[in-house]
């Protein structure tokens, strides 16, 4: 898979028949979704259907469910994503007659090439933190371009090609192939330990971001959280210019006076120590203070007025799955969210306690063996705020292997050890969710369906199962 050199030189414009390996993922399908707009032939194939895919059909895209070597036969180009091993047919046929392969990140530097990208990295926030900037831009009415990994409500999906000259690009560091994407400016919204699969331990995480933000050019620049302990530690090593945004009093933008309520907070905005406005969110917890920080923090360097920024994020509304509201039946209230690292939960369930509910009870669904293995105790530390505990079995993702001895058991017992008083029910089978979970349901719950995984899926037939029997 070519994730450097000559062929990243290569124009887009050469080919014309594009087929995505594992298309209806969040950001395949953000990359085939501006292919389509621009009048290539695309194509893909997933292991299942989903309205990800549905989505593409209704643009143009010809979908195909399951992966068959003949189905790339015409195809001028061929791109995977990291999720995709070599075992995979339609890879190792593309191999075989010498198509071209590019992985995802070599798409999007391309794409992101043709404009001035702004990227967003970093353990947590990317896609609430891109979708902020991208609407931010919108709302000062500069046709920005946004390539996202979710999907956000004012584009109606999950990119967009505008007639401005900033793209704002979800840029992911699992499998260090940010690494080959430089761009003028950069968001990091936060450095932590994760995709240890991937980078072993945080030391080799910390050298890859400073590798990453180094690339900068001098008139560019990054724009760094600094409420991060990590990102603070590697600020002597970045030699680009950059400005930083948190809590901290350290921050060049910081926010004071946070008040969290139900459904939102309100902030004041202080930019080198003088105060700029006040923030007002409609969506919940400190955590997107923090996001809303970098999207202004950009938009202050690019020279938008203040007060249109604080309009545009005063309307913002969240991406699919981030404090999604499924629906209600009743006095309780079902969201989901797609946190899936022990910041997340806690960060998630803090927000929820500001809401005028009886009891928070989150049903979680790990995601992945190894990182239920690596953060076995912090997520066992990481649900204090939650009233009552639903536990399923682990989400395998790309990990098509189980690990013998990891399950969602595994952070039952942790639980059980670092929090012995709280209440937990562990489902292993995600299937079993409509016919158990009601029975244990309350009036007035806030429930939460939480996971990288599919259980949102669940979350909604929870719903419709409930409300069938009334």
């Amino acid at each position: 898979i070519h994730l450097k050199g000559s062929i990243i030189l290569q124009s887009l414009s050469e080919f014309h028949k594009v087929h995505f390996i594992a298309i209806g993922g969040i950001g395949m399908s953000a990359l085939a979704r501006i292919l389509l707009n621009r009048g290539l032939d695309v194509r893909g194939s997933d292991e299942k259907a989903s309205h990800i895919t549905e989505n593409l059909v209704r643009q143009g895209a010809k979908i195909y469910i399951g992966h068959r070597k003949e189905q790339i036969s015409d195809a001028d180009l061929i791109v995977v994503s990291s999720a995709i091993k070599y075992e995979n047919e339609e890879l190792e046929e593309a191999k075989r007659i010498g198509l071209p392969i590019w992985h995802r990140s070599t798409l999007l530097k391309v794409l992101m090439d043709e404009k001035t990208s702004i990227s967003v990295t970093g353990a947590h926030g990317k896609t609430t933190t891109s979708s902020m900037l991208t609407t931010l831009l919108i709302h000062a009415h500069m046709e920005p371009s946004a390539i996202l990994g979710g999907e956000l409500p004012l584009i109606h999906g999950n990119s967009c090609w505008g007639n401005g000259p900033y793209l704002v690009a979800e840029v992911d560091e699992s499998d260090g192939s940010f690494l080959n994407i430089n761009t003028p400016y950069a968001v990091i919204t936060n450095i932590e330990a994760d995709h240890l699969d991937h980078y072993g331990d945080l030391d080799h995480i910390e050298r890859a971001f400073v590798q990453y933000l180094n690339q900068i050019p001098r008139e560019g620049g990054a724009f760094l959280g600094i409420d991060s302990p990590t990102v603070t530690k590697i600020l002597p090593q970045i030699t680009c210019p950059y400005h930083t945004f948190g809590f901290s009093p350290e921050a060049e933008l910081q926010a004071r006076n946070v008040f969290c309520y139900h459904g939102g907070s309100e902030s004041e905005i202080y930019w080198k120590g003088e105060r700029i406005g006040i923030l007002r969110l409609t969506v919940p917890g400190e955590y997107n203070v923090q996001n809303a920080l970098a999207a202004i923090s950009v938009g202050i360097t690019l020279g938008i007025p203040t007060d249109l920024m604080l309009e545009g994020l005063h309307q913002f509304c969240s991406s699919k799955r981030r404090y999604e509201k499924i629906g209600s039946i009743g006095d309780l209230t079902f969201i989901e969210d797609y946190a899936h690292h022990p910041t997340e939960v806690r960060a998630l369930l803090r927000a929820a306690r500001t809401e005028k509910k009886d009891r928070v009870v989150i049903v979680f669904q790990p995601h992945l063996y190894s990182r239920t293995r690596n953060f076995r105790d912090e997520f066992g530390q990481s649900f204090k705020d939650a009233d009552f505990v639903v536990l399923t079995d682990v989400f395998a993702s790309r990990e098509k292997r189980p690990e013998q001895g990891i399950s969602g058991a595994t952070v039952v017992e942790a639980i059980e050890q670092w929090d012995p008083l709280r209440k937990v029910l562990y489902i292993p089978q995600k299937e079993d969710l409509p016919r158990i979970l009601p029975l244990h349901l309350q009036a007035n719950d806030l429930v939460l369906f939480v996971g990288a995984g599919d259980i949102n899926l669940y979350g909604k037939l929870v719903l419709e199962s409930m409300m069938a029997k009334g």
